[in-house]
């Protein structure tokens, strides 16, 4: 095999916690290659072409990635002839619950899974829901709601 023009990409947290306390970038920066260099033996380093530091994401970012899993959610339920639709109490309480500052992003796909598409699930297997029914999913006061519209 030719691997001569593979382009592998890799992503971490290393250093995350060390980014978001340096009082500027560059002090950043140097945090996190220090952090990555304890982390790593210098011969694998040395066989990286680049590495990309990248800010934290704020509420936004997060906000728009759990709005973009429950899209998808949503899709796999359209191919069971069930709409979904949600408010952005549900994008609040799971960008809230799914986000950690040592993780990122990653642990949002777990939090809707536990939050939103396990209690969907119950409901389902208990015949709550029908062929072409439209689910609402809020979170008035905290609390996950999940109901048929009317």
């Amino acid at each position: 095999m030719d691997f001569t023009n593979t382009i592998i990409i890799m992503t971490s947290n290393l250093g995350s916690r060390q980014l978001m306390e340096a009082p500027d970038i560059k002090t950043g920066h140097e945090a996190v290659m220090e952090v990555i260099r304890g982390a790593f033996k210098p011969e694998f380093i040395n066989r990286i072409d680049e590495i990309i530091i990248f800010n934290r994401l704020g509420k936004e970012q997060i906000s728009a990635i759990v709005s973009l899993q429950l899209k998808k959610l949503a899709q796999r339920l359209a191919n069971r002839n069930l709409t979904l639709k949600w408010d952005d109490s549900v994008v609040d309480m799971v960008s809230e619950a799914g986000f950690d500052p040592d993780y990122g992003a990653r642990p949002i796909k777990r939090a809707i899974q536990t939050m939103v598409e396990n209690p969907l699930a119950v409901d389902m297997l208990h015949g709550r829901f029908s062929d072409g029914d439209t689910i609402l999913v809020s979170a008035p006061n905290g609390q996950l709601e999940i109901s048929r519209q009317a």
